[in-house]
């Protein structure tokens, strides 16, 4: 990641690489991710390198690999199962839908081409399924009401059904 790929005033960053054209894209970012970002950018200015993660050898390259990096934090955390780095990008499109990120935007934010792709990342945990279930029965309730209640308006007579009684 180079220090001219952030866009501090629009609190993003440009990917320049990818697979795909989609893979090439600008993603926004979150505050927490862009005071980190900023702290980078001054010890990249302070030593000369364009890169927010400079090679430990030569500060003109960029780190090469994030494996050594990753297993190191992995051990310092103490997590024992099996952790690929790659797993931190299905925890963030998880969460994002369950924050009631649509699949169009998510797909975008990930670089993928088609939502198939995407949808191998989401992974919805039992209480999102059981919350949108609720959702949706309340949706249905609010329709049922506001049917009856559209009659109503037009000289129908009908039996007005409350939420509890759908319930």
């Amino acid at each position: 990641m180079r220090v001219e790929n952030l866009d501090f005033e629009q609190k993003a960053i440009f990917n320049p690489y990818g697979k795909t054209k989609a893979a090439r894209r600008t993603i926004p970012i979150t505050d927490d991710a862009l005071s980190v970002l900023r702290l980078r950018v001054k010890k990249a200015t302070n030593r000369g390198t364009p890169y927010l993660f400079r090679s430990r050898r030569d500060v003109q390259k960029p780190i090469g690999s994030v494996k050594k990096a990753h297993s190191a934090a992995v051990k310092r955390a103490k997590i024992q199962r099996y952790f690929r780095l790659y797993d931190l990008r299905h925890t963030f499109a998880t969460r994002a839908v369950e924050s009631g990120t649509d699949l169009p935007t998510l797909s975008s934010l990930l670089g993928h081409a088609s939502i198939l792709m995407t949808m191998r990342y989401v992974h919805p945990a039992a209480e999102h399924k059981k919350a949108a279930m609720e959702k949706f029965e309340k949706f249905s309730a609010e329709r049922i009401i506001s049917a009856a209640t559209t009659q109503q308006g037009h000289g129908v007579p009908t039996k007005v059904t409350t939420v509890a009684r759908v319930n």
